[in-house]
This record gives structure tokens, C-alpha cells and sequence, in this order.
């Protein structure tokens, strides 16, 4: 029922939402290749709430909760990059998305901002070190079109998964 924000914020095929769960599916693919345990909160297009994201998250005893996103800014459509938020009150958090950030960063393939504290409920109320990653920003038409290949895509779940695992060593 909330498929996100959208290219042009409304009426647009380019949704976040689509553009989140083939990412996530290309990762889960990567990470069970490598012996991974993988549980997603979703695995079609479903609504899910934030509490029962966190129940998942929590009751799986996973090692990372990840939550992938794309973002959108109306105030300035030349904003792009992907970015990494952690809670304030996680170390953990921090480091892992910290580390994220610098892997992205390191491999030249997609244009990265920041890390950034956030009170994103998802953040708070995770037991285990969570990050929200937004992938880029569906207001900036060069990066909402990347957003929507398929290409740019794999890259995104092969780099996330990278720096996912550097994260965690």
C-alpha cells in the first residue's frame, strides 16, 4: 500500500519500492552463494509495519539488520548518493555503516555522500546493529535512471553485499 517515493513524487513507474526488492533479491542470491543466512522482511510486494520489520529483525538473531531504501529530495534535484544511517545510540551501527560507506566509496562504482545518525524507528528499535542504506535519490533524473537499470542494480546488491562483509569481519 505505500509503495515509496517515486521519480517525479507521484505518478511515476520508477518506485522505490521495485527498485528495493530486486536490490535486496540480488543481494540474498550473492550472500547465499557465499554460504550466507539470509532472511528478508519481505520478499514480494507486500506491506509490512515497522514493528513487524523489527520483529523479524530481532527474532532472527541476525547478525546485521540492513534496510534498504531510496531517497528523494524536492528541494534540490542535483542532490545524489547513496547513503548510510546508523542510530546514535549504536556503536555497532556505526561502525558497520561507517564501513560500509568507506568500501562504497573505495570501489569508484557509485557516487556516495555521507553516514549520518538517524532515530529511523527501524534503527531504534533493533536489538542487533542495524544500517539503513539509501541507495540514491529518485529526484536526481541521471540517478533515478540508474536506479531503475537493471545493470546499476546488480552493481548496487554486489557492492552492498562487499561492504556488508567487510562490515562484519
Amino acid at each position: 500500500s505505500d509503495g515509496g517515493t517515486q521519480a517525479d513524487g507521484k505518478n511515476s513507474e520508477v518506485v522505490e519500492k521495485d527498485i528495493n526488492l530486486v536490490v535486496v533479491q540480488h543481494m540474498q542470491a550473492i550472500l547465499e552463494e557465499l554460504g550466507a543466512e539470509v532472511v528478508l522482511t519481505r520478499e514480494s510486494d507486500e506491506t509490512l509495519s515497522l514493528d513487524e520489520r523489527v520483529r523479524i529483525a530481532n527474532s532472527n538473531e541476525a547478525d546485521l539488520f540492513v534496510s534498504i531504501h531510496c531517497n528523494y529530495y524536492e528541494d534540490d534535484a542535483s542532490i545524489s548518493g547513496l547513503e548510510c544511517y546508523y542510530f546514535s545510540g549504536s556503536d555497532n551501527g556505526k561502525q558497520c555503516a561507517e564501513k560500509i560507506l568507506e568500501t562504497i566509496s573505495n570501489s569508484g562504482n557509485i557516487d556516495t555522500r555521507n553516514v549520518k545518525e538517524s532515530d529511523f524507528y527501524v534503527l531504534k528499535r533493533t536489538k542487533i546493529p542495524a544500517v539503513l542504506v539509501e541507495l540514491g535519490y529518485l529526484s536526481n533524473a541521471e540517478e533515478c535512471r540508474l536506479l531503475a537499470e537493471d545493470e546499476y542494480q546488480e552493481i548496487l546488491a554486489q557492492e552492498l553485499v562487499e561492504s556488508i562483509i567487510d562490515a562484519l569481519k
